[in-house]
């Protein structure tokens, strides 16, 4: 993971941004009180690791764990410093007409729950893939060596981890949030965060239709050209990493003008009615049918190659 690059960092800083800022909200809220977040940090760890050594020589954390299904896996550590715990569970106990809560342990449980599934959803939202936490578990002090077993956070394995702190002055709550989604989930994210350029080689009317499917994922460009000739001008200053070309257009294409207009490492996709044979030697094209599912659409540029001029 240390060949991520500075636009790489950048994107899971902004997701710790935006997942801590709704989780922050959701904090606020249960305790009618105003929160501030600190600057998001990322850091290579593990789980076992955040435990063992990120609080070194202090024994008064307690430590929420939730682990993350879906699309997205992973797992999700927020560490209560000092009397944080003591503080939140006294809050959301005595809260006027609260009867949810059974105990102390379950009132801080279900802020866990609620804090994470705020960040969660924040995250789902943006990047358009489930991350469903599970239900938190509680780790008091002194038991963090026994927890690391009995959940399963012992491989010492590094992944990347996205670290924010959310506090109340008021209260003197200060909570740690670390995430920590495992490697083909950071892939994932990455896919559908960084930016990407489509190229549509038919008619404006088609490039519209493609572009209003689109329009909920911010990190897609769509470029329009009408025939081949002109595709060639467009990709020269900006290679896309998906051309879409109409099956009429492809039809009277020479192999060497469609890898041109394409640009020589975009993906290639045929819209058409039908599916058509074999890929001409040399070029591999995929297929999205008519009428265009947006599902397809979306596995053909997760798939797409980064362009290299």
């Amino acid at each position: 993971m240390e060949h991520f690059d500075d636009l790489e960092w950048d994107i899971f800083r902004e997701i710790g941004n935006i997942g801590s800022g709704h989780a922050s909200v959701a904090m606020s809220l249960l305790v009618d009180g105003k929160t501030h977040i600190s600057r998001t940090e990322t850091l290579l760890s593990s789980p076992k690791d955040l435990m063992k050594s990120e609080f070194a020589g202090s024994e008064n954390v307690d430590i929420l764990h939730l682990g993350i299904n879906g699309d997205l896996a992973g797992n999700t550590l927020i560490l209560m410093v000092g009397e944080t715990s003591a503080h939140l569970s006294r809050l959301l106990l005595e809260k006027k007409g609260n009867r949810a809560y059974v105990d102390s342990i379950s009132a801080i449980q279900e802020f866990g729950n609620i804090l994470v599934g705020s960040y969660m959803t924040a995250l789902s939202n943006l990047v358009h893939l489930s991350a469903i936490p599970k239900v938190s578990n509680f780790i008091p002090q002194g038991k963090r060596d026994e927890a690391i077993g009995a959940l399963g956070l012992g491989s010492g394995k590094k992944t990347l981890a996205i670290k924010t702190q959310v506090m109340n002055t008021d209260y003197g709550l200060s909570v740690i949030i670390f995430v920590l989604f495992d490697e083909g989930s950071l892939g994932k994210i990455l896919l559908r965060t960084k930016p990407k350029d489509i190229l549509v080689i038919d008619s404006l009317e088609k490039a519209k239709m493609i572009k209003g499917l689109l329009e909920e994922y911010s990190n897609l460009s769509i470029m329009h050209a009408a025939d081949i000739a002109s595709a060639g001008k467009v990709v020269r200053d900006r290679p896309p990493h998906l051309c879409l070309i109409d099956e009429a257009i492809m039809k009277d294409a020479r192999l060497s003008d469609l890898r041109k207009a394409a640009g020589k490492n975009a993906s290639i996709a045929v819209i058409g009615k039908a599916q058509p044979g074999a890929s001409p030697p040399g070029v591999k094209l995929s297929y999205l049918r008519k009428p265009v599912s947006k599902e397809r659409l979306i596995q053909l540029i997760d798939a797409s190659g980064k362009p290299k001029g």
